[in-house]
């Protein structure tokens, strides 16, 4: 109660909430029923039913947040496509196509290395060989068992291969960055929607 005091004194038209389900979720009932504040603005983080759960549909109706986003490619569609396939719906959590990537790169570099003969494969071995399996010049190849595969088979034959993966371009940037699109999503009807993807980042 002491922090919620402190975070709404000045009377803001809205509370950032940003923290895990869990822990949100106490802090966000209490600040609706103690009449601190009812506005608030969410992350990837509280990016979760159990906030509506916790607060209530009505109370979460319209709330809006952002959190890591997946273009909507050809790489997607076989992503979610596999996922369904395995395991049923695609669960609206934050991370998922990324981390799907992450992996896939790991791998991809691990058998780039391989190829090139390193016997101890370090983690920067792997790092010193993502650039080669995610970016130009190459192959395309995407997510998904038969592209993989294919990528692999690529790799064995020394070829050069530019994954391009479930949450798009993971092209890395001179700083060791992937730029990613950025979702806006909201409650709505007790569900998570999104509302649009941005993907030209400001310069500052």
């Amino acid at each position: 109660m002491a922090e919620l005091r402190r975070a709404t004194q000045g009377k803001p038209d809205v509370l950032a909430a940003i923290s895990y389900p869990g822990h949100a979720s106490i802090y966000l009932r209490e600040a609706i029923e103690g009449n601190y504040i009812k506005t608030f603005l969410f992350c990837d983080g509280t990016k979760s039913l159990e906030v509506v759960k916790a607060i209530g549909e009505q109370n979460a109706e319209g709330m809006m947040g952002t959190a890591p986003g997946s273009v909507l490619t050809s790489g997607y569609s076989v992503f979610v496509a596999e996922y369904g396939k395995a395991y049923g719906e695609v669960p609206p959590l934050p991370y998922m196509t990324n981390m799907y990537n992450a992996v896939a790169l790991v791998g991809l570099a691990m058998k780039a290395a391989q190829v090139d003969g390193v016997k101890d494969i370090t983690g920067v071995a792997i790092r010193d060989r993502l650039r080669q399996v995610a970016n130009p010049p190459g192959e395309v190849v995407g997510p998904g068992a038969a592209d993989l595969k294919k990528a692999l088979e690529l790799l064995e034959a020394k070829q050069k291969i530019n994954y391009e993966g479930a949450a798009g371009s993971c092209d890395f940037d001179e700083n060791g960055d992937v730029m990613m699109a950025i979702e806006l999503w909201k409650f709505a009807a007790g569900k998570i929607v999104t509302v649009r993807l941005e993907y030209d980042i400001p310069k500052t």
